[in-house]
C-alpha cells in the first residue's frame, strides 16, 4: 500500500513539475551561432580551438540558421581526461550582461553527450550521423571528425522559472582534467547571444 502511494505520488510530481514548466525558444542573432567570450577566464581558448569548422557551412534565413558539413577536433588534450562542461544563462539589462539562476554543469560532459535530456543534444549532438564513432573519442582525441546531418537550428527549452524575454546569451566552457584530477593548463569559451521568446 506504502509502495504504491509512494509511486503515485512521484508520478503526480513528474506530471505537476512538467506542467509547470515554461517553453521557450531561443533564437539566434548571429548566422556564425558561436563567437568569442568577452570576459574570458583566464587559460580560456575560443571555439576555434576545440573544432576546425573550414568543413561546416552555416546559413541564415528567415526560418533561421541551417548547419551543414562536418567538424573535427583540435583540442590538444589526452583521450583519457575528464572534461567538465558547463552552460551560464545571463540576461543583457541596461548596457551590462547580468547572470540569472539558469546554469547548468557536468563534471564529465563525454558521459551526457548523447543524453537526451541536456540542453546540447537537443540543438548539436543529436545532429551527429557518425555518432558512434565519435562516442569514445568524444571532445578529446584531435583529429575526430563529427559528421553532422544538414538542420535548422531550433533551440526550444523548458524552464521551470520564468525568463525576462529579451537578448540574452549562453556562455558555454569546457575543462580538462587529468587522471590525477588536475585542470589542464588551456580551457574552452565561447557565447550563443540572441533573444528568448515565450512560446
Amino acid at each position: 500500500m506504502g509502495r504504491q502511494l509512494s509511486s503515485q505520488v512521484m508520478i503526480l510530481l513528474v506530471i505537476v513539475n512538467s506542467s509547470l514548466q515554461v517553453k521557450y525558444e531561443f533564437v539566434l542573432d548571429n548566422e556564425h551561432v558561436l563567437s568569442e567570450c568577452q570576459d574570458t577566464p583566464p587559460g580560456a581558448l575560443s571555439y576555434d580551438s576545440l573544432f576546425d569548422f573550414s568543413e561546416m557551412a552555416l546559413t541564415m534565413s528567415d526560418a533561421g540558421v541551417t548547419l551543414s558539413g562536418n567538424a573535427t577536433t583540435v583540442w590538444d588534450i589526452k583521450p583519457t581526461d575528464r572534461i567538465q562542461g558547463s552552460a551560464n544563462i545571463l540576461y543583457f539589462d541596461r548596457g551590462t550582461w547580468q547572470p540569472t539562476v539558469l546554469n547548468i554543469i557536468t563534471k564529465n560532459f563525454c558521459a551526457t553527450m548523447y543524453d537526451e535530456r541536456q540542453f546540447w543534444y537537443k540543438f548539436w549532438t543529436r545532429h551527429i550521423i557518425n555518432a558512434d564513432e565519435v562516442k569514445d573519442n568524444c571532445l578529446k582525441v584531435a583529429g575526430t571528425k563529427l559528421v553532422m546531418e544538414p538542420y535548422l537550428i531550433k533551440c526550444e527549452f523548458g524552464f521551470d522559472a520564468p525568463l525576462r524575454q529579451g537578448r540574452h546569451k549562453i556562455v558555454v566552457g569546457f575543462r580538462a582534467f587529468d587522471e590525477h584530477n588536475v585542470e589542464r593548463k588551456y580551457n574552452i569559451c565561447f557565447e550563443i547571444t540572441g533573444e528568448f521568446y515565450k512560446l
